[in-house]
């Protein structure tokens, strides 16, 4: 098997020199500075030693993915308030035939192949655990717009000014040095490349987790840990607004979210929907999705499915106090959008939050 990121034609960059492009020969990636390293199953496993919390969380990853096939699709995703979020921030990131794009923690796959197939840009997702890229290789099958290989998000495998978009999903609040993510998406982004950062944060309040935290706080971090997060690694959303300027990239947008109803139907009433859904077994209906409009479902079309759209559609209007109580920073997450200016010139200078 050849290697994933080939075939979308981005190139990755060797771990130990950061200066040159890897090239495979005979299942074995390997850079002209004499760093080797065989390709398993066409896995391309580019982390270096984790410390105690990335192994920690590696291995909590690579057991949910047991069987993430069949539940990571972007049922939650998009069928949901949440969902119509995201995709209106999806919309911003302007890519369009022929783009490249970086997914940090692509997990099983879900965005990355909605993104690619909606856009019709080509995608490369990196995630710390490798049962995660496996299954996002069988879900990309034989198509090769878009592939994944095994990498820190902290140290990303591109060379300078590559892609036009990186998304880091619910990955920042893992890592115990987040700013060096803004800076190496500062780095491989191309000028007016845009990184979009969806993360939770420390100053949560009227949220859910708020309210959970004050009552219970012991059991709330309990389930924090269990699902990797490290609440010593959080970081306030205006922290995260500094780390954007202080990579030298420009903050277009940023609002809070999850304020208290909707981190109520995105966490605890979707779930409990998920038991609705129905086996994928029509390749015809189930593919994704080629409108220029945007993302649109990768699910079934049944009458289920559009009762709850259009459900969402009346809860999203319902939560508009919510949304603007994100805009005033309320929500125990939030939504950052930056730009790499086009000039070195008009890139903003560190300074403090």
């Amino acid at each position: 098997m050849s290697l994933p990121a080939l075939r979308t034609g981005i190139p990755i960059l060797c771990p130990a020199c950061s200066t040159r492009s890897l090239s495979i020969v005979a299942d074995v990636a390997q850079c002209e500075c004499g760093w080797r390293r065989e390709v398993r199953d066409g896995l391309l496993d580019l982390s270096a030693e984790l410390s105690q919390n990335e192994q920690t969380q590696r291995e909590t990853y690579d057991q949910q993915q047991l069987g993430a096939l069949q539940t990571s699709d972007p049922f939650r995703s998009f069928v949901s308030p949440a969902g119509l979020r995201l995709t209106r921030m999806l919309r911003r990131l302007h890519l369009g035939e022929g783009d490249c794009f970086l997914e940090v923690a692509c997990a099983a796959g879900p965005l990355l192949d909605a993104i690619a197939s909606n856009f019709g840009a080509r995608g490369l997702g990196i995630d710390i655990s490798p049962a995660s890229v496996r299954q996002q290789m069988l879900r990309r099958g034989d198509r090769a717009h878009f592939d994944a290989v095994v990498a820190p998000a902290d140290s990303l495998p591109l060379p300078d000014e590559t892609v036009n978009a990186v998304t880091a999903f619910d990955i920042v609040e893992h890592l115990e040095h987040p700013e060096r993510l803004y800076m190496e998406a500062a780095r491989v982004l191309k000028p007016g490349g845009t990184l979009l950062v969806r993360c939770p944060v420390t100053d949560f309040g009227l949220s859910l987790d708020w309210w959970q935290n004050l009552l219970t706080p012991r059991r709330w971090k309990q389930r924090m840990r269990e699902a990797g997060h490290f609440y010593e690694n959080f970081r306030s959303k205006k922290q995260h607004r500094a780390m954007a300027r202080a990579a030298g990239l420009r903050v277009v947008y940023s609002t809070g979210y999850d304020v208290f109803w909707d981190n109520f139907i995105e966490y605890m009433l979707m779930p409990m929907l998920a038991h609705l859904r129905p086996r994928q077994e029509s390749t015809g209906q189930d593919g994704p999705a080629t409108s220029t409009n945007g993302i649109e479902l990768r699910v079934p079309n049944s009458k289920m499915h559009k009762g709850l759209r259009a459900w969402a559609r009346i809860a999203d209007l319902c939560l508009l106090p919510e949304r603007v109580l994100g805009r005033l920073g309320f929500g125990a997450s939030m939504w950052l959008l930056a730009e790499k200016p086009a000039t070195s010139a008009d890139r903003p200078r560190a300074s403090g939050p």
